[in-house]
Formats: C-alpha cells, sequence, structure tokens
C-alpha cells in the first residue's frame, strides 16, 4: 500500500508535468505564429548562404521563393540600393523551402546573371544586322547557344559571322564573340550545360558568395550534378538553422513555462505533499492519468511536423522529407504558403482545451489570499487538517509578520516553483514516455 501510494504521487506528478509541458509547447507554437519566428529564422539562413547583395534580393523575391513582399524576375537588373531595399523587406510567412525549388532559383538567377553580360549585348548587335537570310539564322542560332551552350553552335555563328555581307555588322559581331569567347575562357572544358552557370558565378561581386559557388560547384560535371550539390548545401545550413531555432525555442519555453508556473502557481513541492495526503485527490489523478495514457481525450498532442517541442527535440523548419522506407521523399515544387487564421485558432482552442484538462483534475494550484484568524488555526486543529499557516498557496502566509515561518515558506516555494519550471520545459515527449511506462507497471 505505502509503494502503491507513492507510486500514484509521481504518476500524478508527472501527469501534470505532461500537461504543462504541452501548454508550453501549444504557446510557443502561438508566439511563434504570431512572431512569423520560422519564416525569420529561414530569411536569415538564407541571407547567411548567399552575402552578394543583388543576388540574395533576387533570391528572395524570386516567384518560387516568396520570402519578402516583392517579386523580382531572375534576369531584372537591380543597383545595389535597390537589392538592399529588397532584403529589408518584411518578410512573407513561408516557414519551408524544399531544397530543389531553392537550388532551381539560385542556378537560374545565376545564367541570367552571365546571359545579361554575354548573350544580351551579342543579340542587340545582330539586331542591328540589314534584315536578311543572314541576320536571321544568327537569330535562330543565337537562340540555341542561349538554351543550350556547345561549342558547335559557337563555331556556326563564326562561320555565318565571318560571311557576313555588311561590314560594319561583320565587325561588331566578331567584336562581341571574341568578348564572348575572353568571358568564356576559364569555364570552357566542363560540360556545355554548366558553362552558362560558371559564367554566371564569375559574374557574382561579393568574393565570399563567388568563393563559396566556386567550392560548391568544383566537382559538378554537369547542370544536373550541380543542382544536386547546390540542394546539400541548402540542407546542411538548413540543419544548422533548425538547430539554432530549437535552441530559440528553448529559450522560449524556459520563459513561457516559468510564466504558466508562476501564474497557475504549480508548486511541485506543495502538490507533491497535498497528493501524499489526499487519498481521493491522489487516485482520481492517478486515475486521469491512467485513462489519458490509453486515449488520449480531451488533450490535442502536439504534432512534431507542425510545431517544435518545449525541449526543442522536433525541428520547425523540415528540410527533406522522407519516406516511410527512408528514401527521399518528394519535394513541392512550391514554398510553403505558411500558417493559416483557420491554424492559429485551432493551436488556440487546443491550449484552452489543454489547460481546462488541467483545470478539471481540481489540483492545489492557483494563488489566494485569506486572512488566517487563530479561529481557523484551531479548527483545522480539531478536525485534523493541515495547520492554515503552512498553506503556500496563500499569499499573506508569504508577507512578513503573517507567519512565523513566512521566510521557510518563501524558500519552499520558489523550490517548488523552480522544479515545476524546469520540469515543465522539458517537453511532453519525455514526459509521457515516463508517464506510459509507470501507467502499465502500475
Amino acid at each position: 500500500m505505502f509503494g502503491g501510494n507513492i507510486l500514484e504521487v509521481v504518476i500524478g506528478l508527472i501527469f501534470v508535468f505532461s500537461l504543462l509541458a504541452i501548454l508550453v509547447t501549444q504557446i510557443n507554437g502561438l508566439i511563434s505564429t504570431a512572431l512569423n519566428l520560422r519564416a525569420k529564422q529561414l530569411k536569415q539562413g538564407i541571407q547567411e548562404m548567399i552575402t552578394d547583395q543583388r543576388i540574395q534580393a533576387k533570391v528572395l523575391a524570386h516567384p518560387i521563393i516568396d520570402m519578402v513582399q516583392a517579386t523580382v524576375v531572375a534576369d531584372a537588373n537591380l543597383s545595389d540600393e535597390q537589392a538592399k531595399n529588397i532584403n529589408r523587406i518584411e518578410e512573407t510567412d513561408v516557414s519551408y523551402i524544399p531544397p530543389e525549388t531553392f537550388a532551381e532559383a539560385l542556378i537560374a538567377i545565376l545564367i541570367a546573371e552571365s546571359d545579361q553580360e554575354l548573350f544580351v549585348p551579342f543579340q542587340r548587335a545582330i539586331q542591328r544586322l540589314p534584315n536578311g537570310s543572314e541576320k536571321s539564322q544568327l537569330r535562330e542560332l543565337s537562340r540555341q547557344l542561349r538554351s543550350v551552350f556547345d561549342e558547335t553552335t559557337l563555331r556556326q555563328i563564326y562561320s555565318v559571322a565571318q560571311n557576313l555581307t555588311d561590314e560594319k555588322g561583320r565587325k561588331e559581331i566578331l567584336a562581341q564573340l571574341e568578348e564572348f569567347e575572353n568571358s568564356l575562357q576559364n569555364v570552357l572544358g566542363r560540360s556545355d550545360d554548366m558553362v552558362p552557370l560558371l559564367d554566371g558565378v564569375s559574374k557574382i561581386g561579393d568574393e565570399a558568395f563567388q568563393s563559396a559557388m566556386r567550392t560548391i560547384l568544383v566537382s559538378a560535371q554537369n547542370l544536373e550534378e550541380a543542382k544536386k550539390q547546390v540542394k546539400a548545401w541548402f540542407g546542411d545550413k538548413m540543419d544548422r538553422v533548425s538547430a539554432r531555432f530549437a535552441t530559440i525555442i528553448k529559450r522560449y519555453s524556459i520563459v513561457v513555462a516559468l510564466t504558466l508556473t508562476v501564474v497557475l502557481n504549480v508548486d511541485t513541492l506543495h502538490l507533491g505533499i497535498v497528493l501524499w495526503e489526499d487519498d481521493d485527490l491522489r487516485s482520481n489523478v492517478a486515475e486521469a492519468a491512467r485513462e489519458f495514457d490509453t486515449s488520449q481525450e480531451g488533450v490535442s498532442l502536439p504534432s512534431e511536423t507542425v510545431d517544435v517541442y518545449a525541449d526543442g527535440s522536433a525541428m520547425m523548419i523540415p528540410i527533406v522529407e522522407e519516406a516511410q522506407d527512408g528514401t527521399e521523399g518528394e519535394n513541392n515544387t512550391e514554398a510553403d504558403d505558411g500558417t493559416t487564421l483557420e491554424d492559429v485558432q485551432e493551436q488556440a482552442e487546443a491550449t484552452q482545451e489543454t489547460l481546462q484538462t488541467l483545470l478539471d483534475l481540481n489540483l492545489p494550484i492557483g494563488w489566494q489570499y485569506v486572512t488566517v484568524t487563530d479561529e481557523m488555526v484551531t479548527q483545522a486543529r480539531e478536525l485534523g487538517l493541515r495547520d492554515p499557516r503552512d498553506n503556500v498557496n496563500n499569499i499573506y502566509n508569504l508577507i512578513p509578520g503573517n507567519s512565523s515561518d513566512w521566510l521557510l515558506l518563501w524558500v519552499q516555494k520558489i523550490i517548488g516553483i523552480i522544479l515545476t519550471t524546469i520540469a515543465a520545459s522539458q517537453g511532453a515527449p519525455f514526459w509521457f514516455d515516463l508517464l506510459n511506462r509507470l501507467t502499465r507497471r502500475s
């Protein structure tokens, strides 16, 4: 019987810790949504990866990334000031970008950078030629070279240009071709589809980012391999962003847990004493814990695919979703639309539901202010009840002079609050796993 009472007290305390941990998680989710923390961390992570202001602005404002409240096409000609302004725009609520989407956007932007330097001046020179079959042939060859670069097409353009009847046009086209080849001399020798990308990398203004891209692409032999390298780079960075976000959530968890504990006045020491002394309350709480463990009725457990646990064990920014067999799942081609108003409403309702489950246990929590009189003390003794002067939930007893043991009560209260705060910030999975083990044994 003695051992059974101890076990029921432990089960009761763990059940309370579990509910508080769920509340911490749910409130963290509401705070994260309200402050748009996931999107802020995602945007910051991208900005740390791409240190070139112009490329950074184009990536953030790319239509398939949509990280800021602006849209910029890949081949847009941005000034440094325009780029800085775009990078300072408030982020949207996009909280997840598939690696494939990021790689597609970045590579398209870098190729567009090359295009602006190489193909646009060349095509303008062709446009100034007199109308005729030679102009049409050069335009067609230019389109072919622009879509898929290859040496054969380039040689054909040279052949046609050298035989142009318009002398001024011939000189201009050949000059452009010479400049074209000078720009490409450092990137030729790789597969043809890598040439525009590598040329775009060579035109990056920020040396640190250019060096990073060269390192990432050094082993890529074709465009498909380049995309895989960029995806891996993005995935690695997002792992670190997720870890940083988990650290932030842990800090929030401690603050939220402390606030909840103080507001609800959930004192572990006092709660343990009352559960030990009150047989009916102890049995009711232990039974509620067993029913909760088997049915999960009345409380919605937080999903690790939506929110982070209070201990940061579930990442808020998933990078690559995996299928059941452990292989890489199919990536979406569009960024996440973020949290909707309905999602927030559901989170709020789930939080209220969890709080109500805790309150329905009729535990000795919450604050009170009752003047303790000598008559109350005498009556408690006659009935075999606890001395009302020892009630740490009564603020009256904590005021110096009202109780001879007020300092001891304060020490007890502080220790009890600290213990509850630590417990509530540990995460619901930890407590529910422990609760499951104990209820199976009892």
